[in-house]
């Protein structure tokens, strides 16, 4: 019997879902919390996966699902119930769904011929590359032909600590990077995680330093999305599922660069005091200006760290309770509402670029919040044709 997840509640795609709508796993994934907190047993650390499991299931199999011929369900939420538009309850449904991702894909490489910056930076994130060392390479490539773009030095750097010859960044491409991202802590932490593995301590500690004082945290992963919404919009004659579903589905995943930081602030947590001090200043930047769950929690457990050396049981309880709201925020307690502007954002192109913009704006929590309005809004202004885009890819 095979199930069909339609949202979880965390950020991006891969918290929408606990697996794609494409049959695969979602690309678009966070530092999870599996990565950063692989030793405690506090219940956050289960994410996206175990977070999935809380929301309504649909059983593909047989007519053991039933649902509404109306798409109209808004006595308790007072949002207009679509999933019987992206449901897959018969075969040929898949299908529609899985020609969808085909398409998107056959568009994306067809990007690789059109000389705009847009295009040329959808094809170089979302063409299906073996590993990181092949998109490290269409990275450098795309960085000599659009030089100075924040999202490519951004992700270059983060994939310099993954791959195997991590000096292959060099001091001219750091600088560039550097030129461009000298407040974004989010930058600091990968050029870090960079130091750290190839042994240049000092280099670390000067970067975490940046990290304890930069005035905003941005990993470009919803830029991403973003620009393959712009780039598949400016494709004349694409419809409207074939731009949502294809800009989500080649969201690209990110490299766990807290799981270093929070081992080597472990590491060195007895040997010398300021470092101490710089990793419990770093933990609490990231709480307090991060916009993403997980590095909120990453931040968190830098903190728990060092109350845990110095044995201040009292300031370990408080970490604690503010875990354990990040846990409520993560999991909230309208999951049906949300499912719901989910499912409504996936077939309206503006509720999708709203709710990516906020989670930019005013972080994943309150973006989910402003999604739910919107979707509300939308419901009472257009009734049962605000599913009306299901009909384009042959789902009831």
């Amino acid at each position: 019997m095979k199930r069909f997840w339609l949202v979880g509640t965390a950020v991006l795609l891969s918290s929408l879902l606990g697996w794609s709508f494409f049959g695969q796993e979602s690309t678009v994934v966070g530092d999870s919390v599996d990565a950063v907190e692989e030793s405690t047993s506090t219940p956050i650390e289960q994410s996206s996966e175990l977070i999935a499991d809380t929301t309504d299931e649909v059983i593909i199999s047989g007519n053991q699902t039933k649902r509404p011929e109306t798409a109209v369900d808004v006595l308790s939420t007072g949002i207009i119930d679509c999933s019987s538009r992206l449901y897959l309850n018969d075969r040929s449904r898949h299908d529609a769904v899985e020609n969808i991702a085909v398409d998107s894909n056959l568009i994306i490489a067809q990007f690789a011929h059109v000389n705009t910056l847009e295009a040329q930076l959808s094809y170089t994130l979302g063409a299906k590359l073996q590993d990181i060392e092949h998109r490290f390479d269409s990275l450098l490539d795309f960085n000599q032909q659009f030089p100075d773009n924040p999202i490519a030095l951004a992700l270059l750097i983060e994939s310099c600590a993954s791959i195997k010859q991590p000096q292959r960044c060099d001091n001219v491409l750091i600088d560039q990077a550097i030129a461009i991202h000298q407040d974004n802590g989010q930058f600091w932490l990968s050029l870090a995680a960079l130091y750290l593995k190839r042994q240049q301590q000092d280099l670390a500690l000067a970067a975490l330093v940046n990290v304890e004082q930069a005035s905003y945290f941005e990993d470009y992963r919803i830029q991403v999305i973003l620009n393959h919404l712009n780039a598949l919009e400016a494709v004349e004659g694409l419809n409207t599922s074939t731009i949502t579903f294809g800009a989500l589905s080649h969201g690209i995943e990110k490299p766990r660069i807290s799981r270093p930081i929070i081992n080597f602030c472990a590491n060195s947590a007895t040997k010398d005091t300021s470092v101490t001090q710089l990793c419990l200043s770093v933990g609490q930047q990231l709480e307090q200006q991060s916009q993403s769950f997980e590095q909120r929690y990453a931040g968190q457990k830098l903190q728990m760290q060092y109350w845990q050396e110095i044995g201040d049981v009292e300031q370990e309880l408080v970490v604690k309770s503010r875990q354990k709201v990040l846990r409520s925020d993560r999991r909230p307690k309208n999951e049906k509402r949300l499912e719901k502007a989910f499912v409504l954002a996936l077939l309206n192109r503006n509720l999708l670029r709203g709710w990516l913009e906020n989670i930019q704006g005013v972080g994943e929590s309150e973006a989910r919040q402003r999604l739910i309005v919107r979707a509300q809004q939308y419901s009472a202004t257009h009734g049962e044709q605000a599913c009306g885009v299901g009909n384009e890819i042959g789902l009831r």
